[in-house]
């Protein structure tokens, strides 16, 4: 039976040797070694374009200055100075399904 990596990897294959300038997919006898994925990396490196993927980034620093006193209104400027403009209800809401996701996970 054929697996949903042997599917990718054909499909590469037929592609050629290259897609781009980096090596594509090659089945290595380390099964362990990761495979070599330079754009998935730049897309993890990338700025990300949906808020809450922004604020998941950046929610252990939020975290850390809203419990050292500053308010929700004060993060939410600094955010829009550091050039995410991002209005205080939907940070709001945002921070609240944080907040959520971080019990979710503390009480497993």
């Amino acid at each position: 039976m054929s697996t949903h990596y042997d599917s990718i990897q054909r499909a590469v294959l037929k592609q050629g040797p290259e897609v781009g300038s980096d090596p594509v997919l090659e089945r290595s006898r380390d099964s362990s070694a990761p495979p070599h994925l330079p754009n998935l990396r730049r897309l993890r490196e990338a700025k990300p374009d949906r808020y809450m993927a922004l604020l998941r980034r950046a929610w252990p620093e939020i975290r850390a200055e809203l419990d050292s006193g500053h308010t929700l209104k004060d993060v939410c400027e600094s955010l829009n100075a550091d050039g995410i403009p991002i209005a205080y209800p939907t940070l709001r809401t945002s921070v609240g399904r944080l907040r959520r996701e971080q019990r979710r996970v503390a009480s497993r």
